[in-house]
C-alpha cells in the first residue's frame, strides 16, 4: 500500500536485476509541473496501478531475476525523499517469509465488499499469516483499518506475493488467465487504500466502548450516517479500532468478549462472531486458550469439547463467556474456527501420544469413536482423511514391530 501525497510531486523509477546487475528500465511521474500542485486521489490511484502493472509485465519477461520500484516525492521547497515501494524476488534472498502456500480454494472477490466476508477474510489470514503475526494484526483489522499504516506499508511486497498466490488459485477455479485475476485484485487493493484514507478523515462517528454503552450507539450512528452498501465496512471497522488497542491476540479476544456475546442482539452478534473467529484463526490463540496438554490426543479432545461449548478450565475470563456463547449456538464462526484448528492439528505430523506404536493405535481408535458423531458436516471429510492417513501409518508401525 503506497502512501498518498496530495501536494508532493511523485516519480517512480523501475529497475530490474538481470545478469547479476541492476538497471533502470522505466520511469513514470504524476504529470504535475511543479511541487505543490494538487494531485487528485483518483489520479494517484490510477498512477499507482499503472506503475505496478508495468512492473509486473516487466518481471514476466525472460531473464529478469527481480524488480524494484523506487518512489521519489519532491516537496515544494525542492527537497526530495526516495523510498522503495516494491521489491519482488529479492525478498526471498533475505529469508523474510511474507506469505504461506494455500492449496485450498480461494474465493473469487470482485468488489471490496467481497473482502469483508468470512471466506475472503479467512483465506487472507491463511495466506498472509507470517506477515500478520509479525505485528499481531487480524485480517479484519488489515482490510478495514491497518492496510495503509506505515508499519504495514513496509511489507508491501507481501501483498503482491499474496495476490500472486490468490490469483493463481482463482484462475484455476474460474478458468481465466492468472493475469486477469491479478489485475482485479490489484484494483481491489487500490480501492481499499482509497477507502481507508477517506475513512481516516471521518470524525462524526462515536467511539466503540463496550463496557460503557455497548455497540448500540455506534450501530445507530452508522445506520443514520452511512449508506446501506457501506455499512458492513464501517461496523467491522468499529470493532477493528477497538481490537487494535491490544498488542496480543488474546488481548483482542478479551476486548471483543466485553460485549458479552451470550446476551448481544442479533446484529451485533453477527459482527462479533466474525471478529472473534478472525482472532481464533491465529494458530497460537486456540493453543494458548487450551493450555498445556500431555499429548496431541488430549489436546484434540479438548478442542472438540471447546468447539461444542465446553471450555477448558484455564483463563476463565476468556474461555467461559466464549464457551457459553458457543454452547448457545450464538458463535457458529468461532466454533468452526476451533474445529478447523482441530482438523489441521490432526492432519499434521505430530504423533498422538509420546509412547509406542501400541499406545498410538489405542489413542487413534479412541479418537475415531469420539470424533465420529460429534464432527460437523463441513469438517467430516478433512477429519476423516486425516484419520485414514494416521490409521495407515499406525498399522505400518505395528507391522514393523
Amino acid at each position: 500500500m503506497i502512501e498518498y501525497f496530495p501536494t508532493k510531486r511523485l516519480r517512480f523509477d523501475i529497475s530490474v536485476l538481470m545478469d547479476g546487475r541492476w538497471q533502470i528500465v522505466g520511469a513514470l511521474d504524476d504529470g504535475r509541473k511543479k511541487p505543490g500542485d494538487p494531485l487528485d486521489e483518483q489520479d494517484f490511484d490510477r498512477l499507482v496501478q499503472d506503475v505496478m502493472a508495468r512492473a509486473r509485465q516487466i518481471l514476466a519477461a525472460p531473464k529478469i531475476q527481480a524488480i524494484k520500484v523506487m518512489m521519489e516525492a519532491v516537496r515544494a521547497n525542492g527537497v526530495a525523499v526516495s523510498r522503495e515501494v516494491l521489491n519482488l524476488e529479492a525478498g526471498k534472498a533475505a529469508g523474510m517469509r511474507n506469505v504461506r502456500h494455500h492449496g485450498g480454494e480461494v474465493p473469487l472477490c470482485d468488489t471490496y465488499e467481497d473482502l469483508l466476508q468470512r471466506p475472503a477474510l479467512h483465506t487472507l489470514g491463511i495466506i498472509l499469516r507470517p506477515m500478520l503475526d509479525r505485528d499481531s494484526i487480524t485480517p479484519l483489522e488489515l482490510v478495514t483499518l491497518k492496510a495503509i499504516a506505515r508499519s504495514v506499508q513496509k511489507n508491501q511486497q507481501a501483498f503482491y506475493e499474496a495476490m500472486a498466490v490468490a490469483a493463481r488459485q482463482q484462475a484455476a477455479t474460474a478458468g481465466v488467465p492468472q493475469k486477469t485475476r491479478m489485475e482485479v485484485l490489484d484494483k481491489l487493493m487500490q480501492q481499499g487504500c482509497a477507502r481507508l484514507r477517506a475513512a481516516d478523515q471521518r470524525r462524526d462517528l462515536p467511539a466503540v466502548r463496550p463496557q460503557r454503552d455497548g455497540f448500540s450507539p455506534y450501530l445507530a450512528a452508522v445506520k443514520a450516517k452511512i449508506p446501506s452498501g457501506e455499512r458492513r465496512f464501517w461496523l467491522l471497522r468499529g470493532l477493528s479500532v477497538l481490537t487494535d488497542g491490544a498488542s496480543s491476540y488474546l488481548g483482542k479476544l478479551g476486548l471483543l468478549l466485553r460485549f458479552d456475546p451470550s446476551t448481544a442482539d442479533a446484529e451485533t452478534l453477527e459482527l462479533l462472531d466474525e471478529a472473534i473467529a478472525g482472532v481464533l484463526d491465529q494458530p497460537d490463540t486456540v493453543r494458548d486458550l487450551l493450555g498445556h496438554h500431555l499429548d496431541l490426543a488430549s489436546a484434540i479432545m479438548a478442542m472438540r469439547n471447546f468447539a461444542q461449548g465446553l471450555p477448558p478450565k484455564i483463563q476463565p475470563e476468556l474461555t467461559e463467556p466464549l464457551g457459553l456463547a458457543i454452547a448457545q449456538g450464538r458463535l457458529p464462526l468461532a466454533s468452526a474456527a476451533i474445529w478447523e484448528r482441530l482438523a489441521r492439528s490432526l492432519a499434521g505430523q505430530q504423533t498422538l501420544t509420546k509412547q509406542g506404536a501400541k499406545e498410538e493405535w489405542a489413542a487413534l481408535t479412541k479418537l475415531q469413536a469420539e470424533l465420529g458423531a460429534a464432527t460437523p458436516q463441513a469438517f467430516q471429510e478433512p477429519i476423516a482423511q486425516a484419520l485414514k492417513k494416521r490409521v495407515a501409518e499406525a498399522r505400518q508401525r505395528l507391522l514393523e514391530r
